[in-house]
């Protein structure tokens, strides 16, 4: 794959390391890559984003819920940061972890964005709506529905 590194995006490197893209998360749809680490092979994974919240990231990583960030640098190439974290060998429904960051925010502070609309979100959700604790708590329930983990 080395030889085809003109595929993916320029960016190539972080702060004191180099990585080798080997291939593309969901073509077409979104700026996600896998790639390795030139030093110690180790696998990645490389996100192009234009916001991202690296705090909740670390948060999350830190309780094992995502995996470890090792860069993220919010401006790269014109409003586009970079976003490199370890690569997660989980298999499997319940050993899933989160990846994305994009645009999560404080609750009572920040806004929607533009929401898709084939999404069924819960009432009082939408583009430029402040973000509520209260609309975490119903996707919540909602995935706990989905796996079947409702409490009686």
């Amino acid at each position: 794959m080395k030889d085809k590194q003109y595929l993916f995006p320029f960016p190539r490197s972080g702060d004191g390391f180099e990585f080798v893209y080997t291939g593309q998360i969901q073509k077409l749809t979104t700026l996600i890559f896998t790639a390795h680490l030139t030093a110690t092979r180790e696998d990645i994974v490389v996100k192009f984003v234009k916001q991202y919240n690296a705090e909740a990231h670390t948060l999350c990583a830190n309780n094992n819920v995502a995996p470890a960030l090792l860069y993220y640098n919010p401006c790269i190439v014109q409003e586009w940061g970079m976003v490199v974290m370890k690569h997660s060998s989980a298999i499997g429904w319940y050993q899933a972890q989160l990846i994305d960051f994009d645009w999560v925010g404080q609750a009572d502070v920040d806004k929607y964005p533009n929401l898709n609309p084939k999404i069924d979100w819960p009432d009082g959700i939408g583009g430029g709506i402040t973000l509520k604790r209260e609309h975490d708590l119903i996707w919540l329930e909602r995935l706990r529905k989905v796996l079947g983990l409702v409490q009686k």
